[in-house]
């Protein structure tokens, strides 16, 4: 990661705000910025309480996406923003990597005392990483916000305290989720890993029954989505937003599969 500057945006950097794929994780509409209000717009940071961050591939230099940090130096709270514009690095966990470097930045450099995440709508792959980090869920907004795509969209909230940053930094042992026997040996947990297959591409006998987010490292950013969206086909609905949230691990799917059964 390093400072951008205004020379850093060319047509690379550009493209990425006129994209309406990009755009829509943002809840955002493609801007039909040139290069100059592209730079505009990177003049805006001062490096002090507002940070426009580059990712940058360190073997090609290659500038591949940005971190915005908007800091509040008074209560020690830092609102943040992660966009990867090159898609060929999509699904790949880079924003997971880049958000634990920008985390240190956050809690050791800046010194602040809480990191906070706002996502608008159904941006599955940014609530998956927010889970994997270890922020919390405080909070679901609905109906909160005008989407991008029409009507409103809900806004997620989640917070990461310092302490808790420092404490996940201490163990980075993997904790197996001990799967519940009887659950796993159900039809609804027979249906779960179908559909997790589904979204990995994997032959369900080769997945875990400990599968989860944390833990089995197929299940990416791209994957969650992919079975968010087979778990609503397979119901033929919308989940809810907080159903959304919880879901973790296999057993999170089962259930939720169940309960659904018995509401049927």
């Amino acid at each position: 990661m390093r400072s951008l500057k205004p020379e850093d945006a060319d047509e690379n950097y550009t493209s990425w705000w006129n994209d309406a794929e990009i755009q829509r994780g943002f809840n955002q509409k493609p801007r039909n910025w040139d290069i100059p209000r592209a730079a505009q717009h990177i003049e805006k940071f001062n490096n002090r309480d507002r940070f426009h961050l580059g990712i940058i591939v360190k073997e090609t230099l290659r500038l591949i996406g940005f971190i915005t940090i908007i800091a509040d130096l008074k209560q020690k709270i830092a609102k943040t923003n992660v966009g990867l514009g090159d898609k060929t690095f999509w699904g790949k966990d880079v924003i997971i990597e880049v958000r634990e470097h920008m985390l240190d930045f956050i809690f050791l450099t800046l010194g602040m005392e809480k990191a906070e995440s706002e996502i608008i709508g159904r941006n599955f792959s940014s609530i998956f990483n927010n889970k994997v980090l270890g922020y919390a869920s405080e909070g679901i907004l609905r109906k909160h916000s005008p989407s991008v795509e029409g009507g409103r969209a809900d806004t997620y909230l989640f917070g990461l305290l310092k302490r808790e940053w420092q404490e996940s930094k201490k163990d980075k042992k993997e904790t197996l989720s001990k799967p519940d026997k009887a659950l796993t040996n159900s039809g609804n947990f027979k249906t779960a890993k179908e559909l997790l297959a589904e979204a990995t591409y994997y032959n369900p006998r080769d997945i875990p029954d400990s599968a989860s987010v944390d833990t089995w490292g197929s299940w990416d950013s791209l994957s969650h989505v992919r079975l968010i969206l087979a778990m609503e086909h397979h119901l033929g609905r919308e989940l809810e937003p907080d159903i959304v949230v919880d879901i973790s691990n296999l057993q999170d799917v089962a259930r939720f599969i169940s309960v659904n059964k018995s509401l049927d």
